[in-house]
């Protein structure tokens, strides 16, 4: 993109936050950092009660500042959609961080591809931060089949680029989901508009003790209602085979949850449904690596063979 060209589309960036007063500056800045010349910074509190007004205040007026009682992520999200001026909407969550170009590129891509709904990129999580080079071409792109996001979410949030008139075509976030709200958008805009991932790594994450993603009940609970909720669509109604497969892949995720959580009963249990729901092979990139399952299969066995020896600690964990 000319960034000399006067006719750049305004686009905002909301940052929802609560009680991430510790590392919301980071996101601010990343945004207010972009190469890119026409952005506006939203950050919605909703209800904080850590320093979270003080960090955002030392902003001025670079930085629109809204307040609300606390109602979630999702109720958050939709009130900086709904005060944006921008054209475009590039969410951005409190604890994560944009490349410097990342809104450049994308707006450079949805420049030459204008009926794009969404557009992703790739994320990572590296505690230094290190960015990865940019590859040759960084507006090269993959299509996103609303399949594909019916199977897994393939992009972080904070990675996604919206057009705001798309919004007024499939709704705001749903604010009853407590978890996986992201992915029952990127289903909602797939089955209206066509959808991308740029491979270009141009969002950072940060993993943090305690954050939504590791709670495993809850993100199995949400998942399923988001799974439920898209096969009862006229787009994917009748889809039997698809909607066995994303429940078969639905249960290994909640397995690995359970694993990570150190619940190998309730793992085991998760991976036999998995396999109940679909006895075939999973491939990249579907999940991470080769034989997924089976790894993960074997994983579980061994962390409950080792609290069955008599010399294992009886406190070591819970069986769920």
């Amino acid at each position: 993109m000319n960034l000399s060209d006067r006719h750049c589309p305004l686009v905002s960036v909301v940052i929802p936050t609560y009680n991430y007063g510790h590392c919301v500056g980071e996101a601010i800045e990343s945004a207010l950092g972009q190469t890119y010349p026409a952005v506006e910074v939203i950050v919605v509190d909703d209800g904080s009660t850590d320093d979270t007004p003080a960090r955002v205040a030392a902003f001025g007026d670079r930085v629109r500042s809204l307040r609300q009682t606390n109602q979630g992520l999702s109720a958050a999200r939709n009130t900086g959609i709904a005060a944006a001026r921008g054209a475009v909407i590039a969410l951005l969550d409190a604890d994560d961080a944009f490349h410097l170009s990342k809104l450049e590129l994308q707006m450079a891509y949805l420049a030459a591809h204008p009926d794009t709904g969404l557009v992703g990129t790739a994320a990572f999580s590296a505690p230094d931060r290190g960015w990865p080079p940019l590859p040759a071409d960084p507006l090269a792109a993959c299509e996103v089949t609303l399949d594909e996001f019916v199977i897994k979410s393939r992009f972080a949030p904070s990675s996604a680029v919206i057009p705001k008139r798309c919004f007024d075509t499939v709704g705001l976030f749903e604010t009853s989901l407590q978890s996986v709200e992201d992915r029952d958008m990127w289903i909602r805009l797939a089955a209206r508009f066509p959808t991308a991932v740029m491979p270009a790594v141009l969002t950072w994450y940060r993993l943090q003790p305690g954050s939504m993603s590791t709670n495993a009940a809850r993100m199995e609970q949400f998942e399923r209602v988001v799974l439920e909720k898209a096969f009862a669509s006229i787009e994917l109604r009748g889809r039997r085979v698809l909607r066995r497969k994303a429940f078969g892949l639905a249960a290994y995720s909640a397995a690995f949850m359970y694993y990570d959580s150190n619940k190998p009963w309730v793992a085991l249990r998760r991976m036999g449904t998995s396999f109940l729901w679909w006895p075939g092979v999973f491939h990249v990139p579907d999940v991470r690596m080769p034989l997924a399952r089976v790894r993960l299969t074997v994983a579980i066995l061994r962390r409950l063979l080792r609290r069955s020896r008599p010399n294992a600690s009886p406190g070591a964990g819970g069986q769920g």
